[in-house]
């Protein structure tokens, strides 16, 4: 006979471990692709990386701002990993830092194929306060917080007007 121990463990294991996959899935961090393209484009560019509700907020200033003037392809990394940035004018990358792991091994991979190119600008959400450096990468860095959008934003158009 089981007892009621035995059928909690056996019916509580497989739905703490459904709830904890969905939970991992629900902050699953990939941007939606599209492209937007505009008649007599001056430049193109792409943004790719992940995503965060803060980010995608950025994403969509950006796009406002550039859409009249630019092609624009907004990619997840999978994507991103096969651009090449000669491919495109500006190349935007968002990622995160994150105190055990820093950078992924997506991020590296494309730093390193990508060295030595001039049209890249980072984007990375990090802890409060804290910079995120990659082999002197110049990079915009800032925690994912609700009302420091306009700043980061203005920081990310400056980047990409001064290689316009």
């Amino acid at each position: 006979m089981r007892t009621l121990k035995s059928c909690l463990k056996q019916s509580l294991l497989p739905l703490l471990l459904t709830v904890l996959l969905l939970l991992t899935e629900s902050c699953a961090t990939h941007i939606k692709p599209e492209r937007m393209e505009t008649a007599d484009a001056k430049f193109s560019m792409a943004i790719g990386g992940t995503s965060t509700e803060f980010k995608d907020d950025i994403i969509t200033r950006l796009v406002s701002t550039y859409k009249d003037r630019g092609n624009i392809d907004i990619m997840d990394f999978d994507a991103l990993q096969k651009v090449s940035c000669s491919d495109y004018d500006i190349v935007l990358v968002m990622d995160e830092c994150q105190a055990w792991t820093l950078f992924n091994d997506t991020f590296e991979n494309f730093a390193s194929d990508n060295a030595g190119c001039n049209n890249i600008v980072y984007f990375f959400t990090a802890g409060d306060e804290w910079q995120c450096e990659y082999e002197g990468l110049d990079a915009v860095t800032s925690a994912s917080i609700a009302g420091d959008e306009d700043r980061v934003f203005n920081e990310l158009k400056d980047k990409i007007d001064a290689l316009l």
